[in-house]
């Protein structure tokens, strides 16, 4: 059941899987996602972006203090989950022995890089 769904094939012990490629789909996904995370928040930090200050006074401007965290909340939200998809799509390139390898690495290494880049763009605004 674990190999129809995940791709995965386990040996007779469990724990190491078989020596085969598979195309590097979740390791470009890993890379794309780390580069879409880091332009997001370079595009809310740049100066004079008088849509996303117009959409956030639209939606939480109006509930003063609430909406000051729920903004804080759902922004939040929304970096931990890119930054878990990154992640889980990272593992699983290891886990699915995705080849060429460096594309693996380079989404280890976006992985890695993409949230301490996204936190230093938050500080510097």
């Amino acid at each position: 059941m674990l190999t129809r769904t995940l791709g995965i094939k386990f040996n007779v012990v469990g724990m190491s899987n078989v020596n085969e490629t598979r195309s590097p789909v979740l390791g470009v996904c890993a890379i794309v996602a780390s580069a879409l995370l880091v332009s997001t928040i370079y595009w809310i930090t740049k100066p004079g972006v008088a849509e996303f200050n117009a959409f956030n006074e639209r939606v939480f401007g109006q509930y003063y203090t609430a909406g000051a965290i729920a903004m804080f909340l759902l922004y939040g939200l929304a970096f931990v989950a890119c930054v878990g998809l990154v992640a889980v799509a990272t593992v699983l390139a290891w886990v699915r022995n995705e080849s060429p390898r460096w594309v693996t690495w380079a989404a280890t290494l976006s992985t890695l890089v993409a949230p301490i880049a996204s936190i230093n763009l938050l500080k510097s605004a």
